[in-house]
């Protein structure tokens, strides 16, 4: 069925209500089985559109499809249908003034007055039946019914493109695919306002409707114009080609609404991404068919934004549907996902995921999934639809999002740090973290939610930090549970834009390349139950420390560590780990809870490695290795240090870096810059002679001996050999009678003692007995 014109309108040649009009309604319902309707603008408000235009409409496909557009639309030949209007209205004079008509309004009563219980047409029909013998009229308008000639010269010629869309849309969704909707009329309207090229709507999923832009200037004008732009693969050209994609997802959408009567809501992202593989496959079709819209050149457009930050919600989730424009777009995106499945499960037969997916749909499915309150609807669908568990199409799920992570990771950070207009901000908000020296902020907290079928991005943006690429990065990860279920799997990017990654397995991960570009974290989901998990993470940075500060006074070197990067104070490390060196080769190596230590020296000023404060820590004693090299965390920093420990002066050297505590191992930041102090030794301790030695020394007794001054407490002991030219240090036990008791306190012998016969000494070079004579010195 065509619509019809009259002159009366001028230019815009649209059906009016006058008798003339009528009349040709009439008529050419007879001819055609069918009347055309004329839709004034109180009518055109059930689909929601506004403004004072009719609508005119043809039927298309046997009647499935009823394409409705204002009278707005210019008709492409004004002339040539006024010309056959003129000759239709001049023959049906003739014809009916031998009737005895003597005018339209007599006629039109007459057809009234004919069994006003019928049906118009039965009415009409007793009033013209004899316009059917009159062969000249007939021709006329079998000459005005033409689609050739309704084509070139009546309709507008964005409605000829929609024609022409529907009709392959439909020839694709119900001859090659067997994909059938209720028998109904199905309105499609063209709506002025409308910006998106289609749009299904289902305020009654008994009645659905699809709207078409009429807005879109990017349409050909008429088939010369459209011809140059496949030549040229122009936007026009592709605009044509997305007509005919958008109706056959439209057409898809309808045959679904047609399976689910109840909350069809809930499928939005389900239905959305297998609308979308069914357009993309339609794709395929039409270009393999030659069809002349999908020309050689044409790509199938995919220019569109891609949604990765909707990955951040569960899978297909549609109970709660709290983002619903969010699903939309999440679904769009899954379609590869559906068709990843397609061509893993259905490669030799992949028409049959789609056939699966119709079929599997039952009349009251959102009905019962809301009973059930189906959470992961997305997935159980897809179950029926594949045959596959929900593990199976969990772990796919899996593969599918890491082969996407990068796309995640750039679309997050593009979201957070540049905010685009297409955006939807809301899911991602928060998740760009920023370090800075300036700011002391070093350390950030990361409060991480998983959800089932999901993954998320942690931005972390180290551009402000100087000399990052001296740094450690420290990931820490706080949920023992999450850590253990291998179903929750977080992965580090050093570049967001490089997929090169490493997996975060353990509580604590250190990365020691970083550099100026944005890395991140990507949190991957493949758990199914219906639930949720929490994890107060941490990240942070091991920066190198500044040199510490060096002070001697009252026979100690004073150090003192700066706390730059605040790390320690905020209970984010445990402290820190400090190497001491001084030019005669003794080595420490502390560490320290605190940001400073004392370091007690001998009356050489020699770091004094026998004192019990440090001797556990003792690395090296006069550059002899007593045991513990292994401890030091960098043996290049620890070399470096004692080859500038030169000259004639007493020299130290010092350095240290941050560390944590994992368990029984050391979390190591980089080692520091080198703080050196030379010169002699501001030193006040004060050294008292008491008296002197000669005789036997025994490691299991003690020895007593008379003290000038009658002794005292909190002192020390040394007796200095005159034949070995050494100490040996002793604790005092001062008994109060002027005397005092020592204690052997160094039972191992040095090295320069060992040609004396005079020392006797066990396996583990611990003195037995020596014989030996010198001075004994007291001192704090």
């Amino acid at each position: 069925q065509y619509p019809l014109v009259t002159k009366n309108k001028g230019a815009t040649l649209i059906c009016s209500s006058d008798q003339n009009s009528v009349f040709l309604l009439v008529v050419t319902g007879l001819l055609t089985f069918g009347p055309l309707s004329i839709y004034a603008a109180q009518e055109m408000s059930k689909y929601g559109i506004m403004g004072t235009s009719r609508y005119t409409s043809i039927t298309l496909c046997d009647g499935r499809y009823r394409l409705m557009w204002p009278e707005t639309m210019p008709v492409p030949n004004t002339q040539a249908v006024e010309k056959l209007i003129d000759e239709i209205q001049v023959e049906y004079q003739l014809h009916f003034a031998s009737k005895g008509f003597k005018s339209r309004k007599e006629l039109i009563q007459k057809i009234s007055t004919l069994n006003p219980n019928g049906k118009w047409r039965d009415n009409a029909k007793k009033a013209f039946g004899d316009l059917y013998s009159d062969k000249k009229f007939k021709a006329i308008l079998e000459k005005f019914m033409d689609p050739a000639w309704q084509e070139q010269n009546l309709l507008p010629y964005t409605v000829l493109i929609y024609k022409r869309a529907i009709i392959a849309a439909d020839e694709y969704i119900h001859k090659e695919r067997y994909f059938y909707m209720k028998e109904r009329t199905l309105d499609l309207v063209i709506d002025p306002k409308l910006t998106e090229l289609a749009s299904m709507r289902a305020p009654n999923l008994r009645q659905p409707y699809i709207l078409l832009s009429g807005k879109d200037t990017a349409f050909p004008v008429n088939d010369k114009i459209y011809n140059r732009a496949k030549e040229h693969d122009s936007e026009q050209a592709r605009t044509v080609a997305n007509i005919y994609l958008t109706l056959t997802h439209e057409l898809f959408h309808v045959v679904q609404a047609d399976k689910v009567r109840v909350r069809y809501d809930i499928y939005t992202s389900y239905f959305e991404a297998t609308a979308v593989t069914v357009e993309k496959e339609a794709f395929d079709y039409f270009k393999k068919n030659k069809t002349d819209v999908f020309y050689d050149k044409l790509k199938y457009d995919e220019s569109y934004i891609k949604h990765y930050e909707t990955l951040i919600l569960p899978l297909g989730s549609g109970a709660s549907y709290s983002y619903a424009d969010a699903y939309t777009q999440q679904g769009y995106l899954l379609s590869e996902f559906v068709m990843f499945l397609r061509d893993r499960y259905f490669a030799k037969t992949p028409n049959k995921l789609m056939e699966n997916v119709v079929y599997s749909l039952r009349a009251c499915s959102g009905y019962f999934d809301a009973i059930r309150n189906d959470e992961l609807l997305f997935i159980t669908s897809l179950c029926k639809a594949t045959g596959k568990s929900k593990s199976v199409l969990a772990k796919d799920y899996e593969e599918w999002l890491l082969k996407n992570d990068t796309n995640i990771l750039l679309r997050t950070y593009t979201i957070e740090g540049k905010k685009p207009a297409d955006s939807l901000p809301d899911l991602v908000k928060g998740s760009v973290y920023k370090f800075s020296n300036a700011a002391r902020s070093l350390a950030v907290q990361i409060d991480s939610t998983y959800k089932p079928l999901s993954a998320s991005a942690k931005i972390l943006d180290t551009s402000k930090v100087d000399k990052v690429d001296e740094a450690y990065l420290v990931i820490v990860q706080n949920n023992e549970e999450v850590l253990k279920d291998k179903r929750i799997r977080l992965f580090y990017y050093p570049d967001i834009n490089n997929k090169k990654s490493t997996e975060l397995k353990e509580k604590y991960t250190v990365i020691k390349e970083l550099g100026k570009q944005m890395s991140g974290i990507l949190e991957v989901c493949s758990y199914h139950e219906d639930k949720e998990y929490s994890s107060e993470n941490h990240a942070f940075l091991l920066t190198k420390s500044e040199a510490p500060k060096l002070t001697l006074s009252n026979g100690k070197l004073q150090i003192t560590c700066e706390d730059g990067s605040g790390l320690l104070n905020d209970g984010m490390i445990d402290g820190y780990s400090l190497t001491v060196i001084d030019s005669k080769g003794n080595s420490v190596l502390l560490k320290l809870d605190k940001a400073s230590v004392d370091i007690p020296l001998t009356d050489s000023c020699a770091i004094d490695v026998k004192n019990d404060a440090i001797a556990k820590n003792v690395l090296m004693s006069e550059g002899s290795d007593v045991g513990k090299y292994k401890d030091v965390y960098d043996v290049d920093a620890y070399n470096r240090a004692i080859d500038t420990l030169t000259g004639s002066q007493m020299a130290y050297s010092a350095y240290y870096n941050e560390y944590i505590k994992d368990g029984d191992k050391t979390i190591d930041g980089p080692t520091g810059k080198e703080a050196k102090l030379e010169g002699s030794a501001q030193i006040d301790k004060k050294n008292d002679l008491v008296g002197t030695w000669k005789g036997l020394i025994m490691n299991s007794q003690p020895i007593t001996m008379t003290v000038e001054d009658g002794g005292s407490s909190g002192y020390q002991y040394r007796i200095e050999f005159s034949l070995y030219g050494d100490e040996m240090l002793f604790a005092g036990d001062d008994k109060g009678d002027g005397t005092v008791t020592l204690y052997m306190a160094m039972p191992e012998a040095p090295d320069t003692w060992m040609d004396y016969s005079t020392l006797i000494i066990n396996s583990e070079n611990e003195i037995l007995i020596t014989f030996c004579s010198g001075v004994v010195k007291r001192q704090k």
